[in-house]
């Protein structure tokens, strides 16, 4: 089996008899609404990726993990000259992805559920699907002959892991994201350290999530993938500066697991696009022509903007014409439209202030306990939640040119909420679609409902707490202890403490822990921290279901 890296998600994967593309992203025209592109530059593998599906002696599958715009390129897909390949997607309960392919040109379209298996000469695929309305994602798990390579790409179901290598045996190449992907903090209001403070917290957390998957696999070589992209628009530029960020380079990571993994177990190399695996030997051969690395990404990130300045500049000048007040009043039709949808309003305890550019003449509120959406020129409150963006990004999404999820990854918009306190309900509002805020909202009632529990224990105590995250569903028998006192969740790294009824450390929601020993512990009795900045956690010593 020989894997070339296609930069950012992409896989090429190569066998006697199959071709396996992954998560292809190779168009100029970057993701989000041009807010992020791939780094380093892989467009020119686009002409490998044809050739390869023009293959006649072997079979061709081409894979695509989720929506999102780096891992489903549109513009790439719909260019394909030959079509002679299985294009194999997620069937999420979300009908967009359908809609959008339902009728594409190929030889065999395949909608995939979870855990479903696909043949394919000399092996086959396994689907792993999390549907947990706000992720969506998938993995995928191709084997042939006695090598396995399992690509977890950006899915979180890190608690799924235990089944997957039960299943389908020994993985010998892993890969899966190990960089940052997301508006908090990077588009919120906060003071310059704070920002690192979270961003450093959020960095080594991922890193520890990789190397625990890393711990539970024992895979011969990890490839870290889906890293950190970058940003060419002047509104953007200043995140390839920041010297510290949720977007750390590969190297990193790589240093972060010379320290953490046992020495000369998991082979991590650093590939670039263009790069050849050897999955049999497991040795890469090195063909990118140019490699980026610390000691030059300044410059490169330089000379590629320089190549998008006449782009931005032409786009800046087409967004002149988008009349605020216009698309405030458009907006606030949209924002009742999601509002009247989301049945657990009551719960969200401070109102939305939403403000199109600088100006407040076309600031919007939206009252949750009301259900009331309507212009203000003030903002009274001194707790409260604020999204302010330009007219123009607004308007696209409002166009239907953008989803909310896209519009919240492009980061051209600035957040700031009062108290510092994360709203699973207020994050569903704003980044997801109108028809998908209900399902939500029926699927965070389903897992309150569920009452299996499990039994731990932690630092000498027993508890027994809900199995299941109240956040998306993961499954909390595969946490791990942290400090003595907090269970982990496997998929988010939410933290929940045990010394107080299990409440998460960063908002209201809760796994009902119970102690059942006799005996407690001072919950503000000083504990010793381990060594590890990234606190790797105690492994639960017992696991029950019940």
């Amino acid at each position: 089996m020989h894997i070339t890296y296609l930069g950012h998600a992409g896989f090429l994967v190569e066998t006697s008899e199959a071709i396996v593309i992954m998560d292809p992203w190779l168009s100029p025209s970057g993701a989000f609404d041009a807010s992020w592109f791939q780094m380093p530059r892989n467009h020119h593998l686009a002409s490998l990726v044809h050739e390869k599906l023009r293959d006649p002696r072997r079979a061709t599958y081409l894979y695509v993990s989720h929506e999102h715009r780096d891992h489903l390129d549109i513009d790439f897909l719909n260019g394909l000259p030959v079509r002679r390949f299985t294009l194999l997607l997620p069937a999420f309960s979300r009908s967009a992805l359908s809609s959008q392919f339902s009728s594409y040109q190929c030889r065999q379209l395949v909608f995939f559920q979870h855990r479903q298996q696909i043949p394919i000469p000399g092996g086959y695929l396994r689907f792993y699907v999390d549907d947990s309305q706000l992720n969506r994602d998938s993995a995928v798990l191709l084997r042939n002959g006695d090598t396995a390579f399992l690509n977890l790409n950006d899915c979180k179901l890190f608690d799924t892991l235990p089944e997957i290598v039960a299943e389908d045996g020994p993985v010998k190449i892993f890969a899966c994201q190990f960089s940052g992907a997301t508006w908090h903090p990077t588009c919120y209001e906060y003071e310059r350290g704070k920002y690192e403070s979270i961003s450093k917290k959020k960095s080594l957390a991922k890193f520890e999530s990789v190397a625990k998957a890393i711990d539970l696999i024992r895979p011969a070589v990890y490839i870290p993938s889906a890293g950190p992209v970058c940003f060419l628009d002047p509104m953007l530029q200043h995140l390839n500066d920041e010297p510290v960020n949720i977007f750390p380079r590969a190297a990193k990571v790589i240093d972060y697991f010379k320290r953490r993994l046992p020495a000369g177990r998991t082979y991590v190399p650093e590939m670039m696009p263009g790069d050849i695996l050897d999955a049999d030997l497991c040795v890469v051969t090195e063909l990118a022509e140019q490699r980026v690395e610390e000691r030059n990404v300044v410059e490169y990130i330089a000379d590629y903007a320089k190549d998008y300045k006449a782009f931005f500049e032409e786009r800046a000048l087409a967004h002149k014409h988008v009349s605020e007040f216009v698309t405030a009043e458009a907006l606030r039709l949209e924002l009742e439209s999601k509002l009247a949808h989301l049945s657990l309003a009551d719960r969200v305890a401070v109102p939305l202030y939403v403000k199109l550019g600088s100006s407040e003449d076309s600031m919007l509120r939206v009252d949750f306990h009301r259900r009331v959406v309507e212009f203000v020129s003030e903002r009274p409150e001194s707790k409260y939640y604020e999204l302010t963006a330009p007219a123009w990004q607004i308007d696209k999404v409002l166009a239907r040119a953008l989803t909310w999820e896209e519009f919240a990854l492009t980061f051209r918009l600035r957040l700031k909420r009062i108290p510092d306190v994360y709203d699973p309900v207020l994050h569903a509002f704003l980044v997801m679609e109108a028809e998908d805020v209900g399902r939500y909202c029926d699927l965070i009632l389903e897992l309150e409902g569920q009452e299996e529990r499990i039994s731990i224990e932690a630092d000498g105590q027993r508890f027994t707490v809900r199995r299941f995250c109240p956040h998306q569903g993961g499954d909390l028998s595969q946490g791990w202890i942290e400090q003595g006192r907090f269970l982990v969740c496997p998929r988010h790294r939410w933290q929940f403490d045990l010394l107080s009824s299990g409440q998460c450390t960063t908002n209201s929601m809760s796994i009902h822990a119970v102690c059942i020993d006799s005996e407690t512990h001072n919950p503000n009795e000083p504990r010793d921290k381990p060594d590890d900045s990234a606190d790797r956690g105690e492994p639960l010593v017992t696991i029950t279901g019940g």
